[in-house]
């Protein structure tokens, strides 16, 4: 998978958590968390390459919510395609 539709994917999982993500020009510094106001925001550094980008949304990320956390963020899991009355058939 190509790095930018990882990162898209990251943080739109992200988003799906409640975090808000803000990109914005921090002279390659790298990105972050932060809480403003009561909410939690990842800032994405432009400055820097889509890879590099990712690696630090994935550090910080890693650092917030922990391996175990992120590791289910990025790979949710996988809907059943068994039809309804399939699946409550095999729990009896």
């Amino acid at each position: 998978m190509h790095t930018v539709e990882r990162l898209r994917r990251l943080l739109r999982s992200v988003k799906q958590r409640g975090i808000r993500v803000r990109f914005e020009w921090l002279d390659g510094d790298g990105g972050g968390i932060c809480e403003i106001r009561g909410e939690r925001w990842l800032f994405v550094d432009l400055a820097v390459a889509p890879q590099e980008q990712l690696q630090q949304s994935l550090a910080t990320l890693a650092n917030l919510l922990g391996e175990k956390q992120l590791f289910a963020l990025l790979n949710p899991p996988v809907p059943s395609m068994e039809k309804p009355e399939q699946q409550s058939e095999q729990k009896k």
